[in-house]
């Protein structure tokens, strides 16, 4: 049996130093006069095997004088790859096992003691090379160069106060102090992308549903300073039942229900936060987890519609789902003394179900305590002359209530409309009912 056998090697050297064993040291003095330095890296790096190998780091003593730092510079002679005549092994020089590639080092403070980065390589699967001797050589330049001004802290100017609902968005900003430093950048992270996700350079985050709602840690990193706050998210709904109504944009996240659609939907923890949306002309339903939805197109979105809600069931098992109808929203008018001078009347806006009509808002007991259904007999000098108003809807002080728009008066059983403003006045030339 023949055996393969590969040599994989790379060479590391000082400037100007060269062939010190088993470690290579350098020792400079900078033309400050104030900083002297000690730099000693590996000489040789043998490759053990393919991914990640690790060397004993490059080291620094000395002293660095006020506002200068030491940068360690490193070039490969193979543009980093390790040769075997025309056979070549290419490498990853970096500081951790998952990596990208460095080629700087900076050591803004030395003193007596050793400061140590640490150094490694991540080489490529080479099974497939040939047998032969693969190296590559590597030189490290030392300078001594401005500092600059460096962070002395950062403070996250609009951490959230208080949880806010999955799905919700926002942007953290935060102050670098100095005013003056030479490096200012803002770089944002989250201890948990699935409960808060943040873009690392504008700030921007958005509550997620993915696993459920939590908190994330927020960090903000400038320079060697950091600061960090806490971003907490929430849900709508933690359970649901019979009556419950979901809006567009609301969430639950309510363990295991199930909703007697078609096709029948089930979900549970692990769907993450479910999202009420808008989709194709329908409501439906949005896990959190993969951003899916159920192919369910009952629940048409109509002009007077707003969301879901639950007729009847307790969404507990597959005899008891949950009853879905599309919900109609309220409707909204106004009611106010458009003229006159009637001092018991309060102008107000009110809410109630589509199709209410005037005399169901009247008896309902939420209406303005003055408007009352009565008769209004012939008036002169109005346009209503001579006619039966039998049935109508008095405000206070006997004056009768009307469509602003159009002017007609309004009689017991009429239908409120949504978004109408009605008068109560003598002075609106009231119109005829028909």
């Amino acid at each position: 049996m023949k055996m393969k056998k590969r040599f994989l090697g790379i060479l590391l050297s000082l400037a100007l130093v060269l062939g010190l064993m088993p470690g290579m040291t350098l020792t400079a003095y900078a033309a400050d006069g104030d900083t002297t330095y000690t730099i000693t890296i590996p000489s040789t790096l043998s490759v053990a095997n393919s991914g990640w190998n690790a060397t004993g780091g490059i080291s620094a003593t000395g002293t660095l004088a006020t506002g200068k730092k030491l940068t360690v510079t490193a070039s490969s002679a193979n543009s980093w790859a390790l040769k075997s005549g025309d056979n070549s092994v290419g490498y990853t020089l970096t500081t951790a096992e998952s990596g990208s590639q460095t080629t700087d080092w900076e050591f803004t403070e030395l003193s007596d003691t050793a400061t140590t980065k640490t150094m490694g390589i991540i080489v490529e699967n080479y099974d497939d090379k040939p047998a032969g001797t693969y190296q590559d050589t590597v030189t490290f330049t030392a300078k001594v160069e401005n500092a600059g001004i460096p962070v002395s802290s950062v403070a996250i100017n609009n951490a959230p106060t208080e949880a806010l609902f999955v799905n919700s968005t926002g942007t953290l900003t935060a102050t670098v102090l100095p005013d003056d430093a030479t490096d200012k950048t803002v770089t944002w992270s989250s201890s948990d992308p699935d409960y808060v996700s943040i873009n690392e350079t504008t700030g921007e985050y958005t509550i997620m549903g993915k696993k459920g709602y939590g908190s994330a840690t927020i960090t903000a990193t400038a320079g060697d300073k950091t600061a960090t706050c806490t971003i907490t998210g929430k849900v709508t709904y933690t359970s649901l039942s019979a009556g419950t109504v979901l809006h567009v944009g609301d969430t639950f996240y309510a363990g295991k229900v199930y909703f007697n659609t078609t096709p029948a939907v089930s979900f549970q923890d692990s769907n993450g936060v479910i999202t009420l949306v808008e989709n194709n002309g329908c409501y439906k339903f949005k896990r959190g987890s993969n951003g899916t939805m159920p192919n369910v197109t009952a629940y048409k979105i109509k002009d007077n519609t707003d969301g879901i809600y639950i007729v009847s069931g307790s969404g507990t098992s597959t005899s008891d789902k949950f009853i879905l109808a599309v919900h109609t929203r309220p409707i909204t008018f106004t009611v106010k003394r458009v003229g006159g001078s009637d001092p018991n009347f309060t102008d107000g806006n009110y809410t109630v179900a589509p199709g209410t009509t005037w005399q169901q808002f009247i008896q309902s007991g939420n209406a303005p305590a003055c408007l009352s259904i009565g008769t209004w007999g012939s008036y002169s000098g109005k346009v209503c002359h001579n006619m039966d108003m039998d049935d109508g809807v008095l405000c206070c002080g006997g004056t009768i209530i009307a469509n602003v728009s159009d002017k007609k008066r309004v009689k017991s059983g009429d239908a409120i409309i949504d978004g109408a403003t009605y008068g109560c006045s003598d002075y609106l030339n009231y119109q005829d009912h028909d």
